[in-house]
């Protein structure tokens, strides 16, 4: 074991004012049920009751068939946006409505210079709605845990070793 203490800010506070508010586009399962079109769905208040995932087939409900018919969800375009040492190094969708474009680089930027206790890298989980002039954030996700989804692989390979490194200097000095 490494020992290193790690850092919780799923929802930083600095950026409170661009957190999504869940009540945003509320529906339940019952409804994701019925869709025929590709999307993504997310617990709305019960973070732990499951993974956002895309739910393409009936297949994919297959997995969610634990989910209560009345729960609580929402579903939007999701879009993973990577940084390291403060700057965006790339934008992946989970889904994507096709109406619906990625949030916009100048305001990512913003978020990150309003966001002063930013680890190394990390990202941040932003929706678009196609009826909602400003993105929001769903939680950040810091850069020792993160998934590549389809990230270049050297910026990727770069935004681990970067968190991890600073992470391992942070446990050096405790």
């Amino acid at each position: 074991r490494l020992h290193i203490p790690i850092p919780r800010f799923d929802y930083p506070v600095q950026l409170t004012d661009h957190l999504l508010n869940p009540d945003y586009q509320i529906t339940t399962m019952r409804e994701v049920r019925k869709l025929t079109d590709r999307v993504f769905v997310k617990p709305a208040y019960d973070r732990k009751l499951f993974t956002g995932c895309v739910v393409t087939t009936a297949k994919d409900l297959l997995k969610l068939s634990h989910v209560p018919d009345g729960a609580a969800v929402y579903t939007s375009s999701e879009w993973r946006c990577f940084f390291t040492h403060g700057y965006f190094v790339g934008i992946q969708p989970y889904a994507r409505i096709p109406t619906t474009p990625p949030p916009s680089i100048p305001w990512l930027d913003s978020r990150l210079i309003e966001w002063t206790t930013q680890p190394s890298s990390g990202a941040l989980d932003v929706v678009t709605f196609p009826f909602y002039a400003a993105p929001k954030i769903v939680e950040a996700t810091d850069g020792y845990c993160l998934g590549a989804y389809g990230l270049d692989p050297y910026a990727y390979a770069e935004l681990l070793e970067v968190r991890w490194r600073e992470l391992l200097a942070s446990s050096r000095q405790t």
